[in-house]
């Protein structure tokens, strides 16, 4: 039996003994009021779903619909349904879709174990600000402007080069949810990073000589001996930290970089000059038997992680505050003949300058190698 619904006469409708009750509308076929045991009231849309699945869609209570715009409401659903639409299907899915926070998850357990252990650590200190600032929205609705919005609240809460890293981070994720599906787009395309100058700094021969004696006077004896390799190498902090004894050839004074530590992913045997030879065989002959690193950690199966603190007392020492990074600024500008036992400059250039192998990138500042030359005994002769 129909009925002639109206905002009176849904009110007066008896509920059931048990569970609930529709009462079809008698203007519009399929719309009608669904009444539960407690006395719940709520407009409801039957119809039939491309291949003839029977669907009932909640449209909402009569608290917050009048009976009129719930039945015009009705009348949009079902132009939508005779052209194919099941819009309970809709809401199903959205409801399913993916949020932020299972991109996340999914990306640390697919994506993240296949990049290097630093890129993996930098990463995992990036996560929560996204996770924060979006984790319970779907991905499918993040846009352009709330990644830009976010990409400026990162540069004004931790800086220009956090925020870019997050930025970046945020169009790998967003480039395996197209790949996942998850979206048909990345909505990071188009937003601008925050410029990045590239810094220019260089050591005078004075504050070189300030570094040396505040190595010479550092009580972390094992953290001076690492940055004394990575002056003598032109190696990346990385390289150096998570180097085994299996990776030299002392025999001929060759350092062979496994593609896993270098940040080119290849291969790189490194010819070493006379000074890190003689500062590897002094490490080799108090090596720890219990460990194959080079520089191990608190525990001998593991290396090193990192020499920050004591970096922060050198540099404090020897008043290079504005040196911040471990040794980066020193290994591309300072060091290039001096790392390498057959003495040609394109060897270590090789070893120092970026992918592209562009001498020119090294920035080699002639006068402080000239100076170097001469004071390459003082680097393994200082204890």
């Amino acid at each position: 039996m129909r009925h002639r619904l109206t905002d009176t006469s849904i009110r007066r409708l008896a509920a059931p003994e048990k569970d609930n009750r529709i009462y079809f509308d008698r203007l519009l076929s399929g719309f009608g009021l669904r009444v539960t045991a407690n006395g719940a009231r709520s407009f409801v849309l039957n119809y039939r779903a491309r291949g003839g699945r029977e669907r009932r869609l909640t449209i909402g209570d009569i608290q917050t619909w009048s009976t009129t715009s719930a039945r015009d409401h009705a009348r949009k659903l079902k132009r939508k349904i005779d052209v194919g639409e099941d819009p309970l299907g809709v809401l199903e899915a959205d409801r399913k879709a993916p949020t932020i926070n299972e991109l996340c998850d999914r990306y640390i357990a697919e994506h993240l174990p296949r990049k290097r252990r630093r890129s993996r650590i930098e990463d995992e200190r990036l996560l929560p600000i996204i996770r924060t600032a979006l984790g319970r929205r779907k991905v499918s609705e993040i846009g352009y402007t709330d990644i830009d919005r976010l990409h400026q609240t990162v540069t004004k809460e931790r800086g220009p080069f956090r925020a870019n890293r997050v930025l970046a981070l945020l169009s790998k994720m967003f480039s395996l949810a197209v790949k996942w599906r998850m979206r048909p787009d990345n909505c990071v395309v188009g937003v601008e990073r925050n410029p990045e100058p590239k810094r220019e700094r260089f050591l005078s021969p004075a504050e070189l000589d300030c570094l040396l004696d505040a190595l010479a006077d550092e009580e972390d004896a094992q953290a001076a001996d690492i940055i004394r390799l990575l002056l003598l190498t032109g190696a990346r902090s990385a390289e150096v930290l998570n180097a085994e004894w299996r990776h030299f050839d002392l025999s001929i004074g060759v350092w062979v970089k496994p593609h896993s530590l270098t940040k080119q992913a290849s291969t790189h045997r490194l010819p070493l000059s006379d000074e890190a030879m003689e500062l590897l065989i002094r490490l080799h002959g108090k090596r720890s038997p219990a460990s194959r690193y080079v520089f191990p950690g608190d525990s001998p199966m593991k290396p090193r992680l990192s020499v920050r603190h004591a970096w922060d007392r050198i540099r404090a020492a020897a008043d290079l505050d504005d040196m911040r990074a471990v040794a980066h600024e020193m290994r591309r500008k300072h060091l290039p003949d001096r790392c390498t036992r057959s003495g040609k400059v394109g060897d270590v250039v090789g070893n120092c300058a970026r992918r592209s192998g562009r001498v020119e990138r090294c920035q080699i500042h002639q006068s402080i190698l000239l100076w170097l030359r001469l004071r390459q005994p003082e680097l393994t002769s200082r204890r």
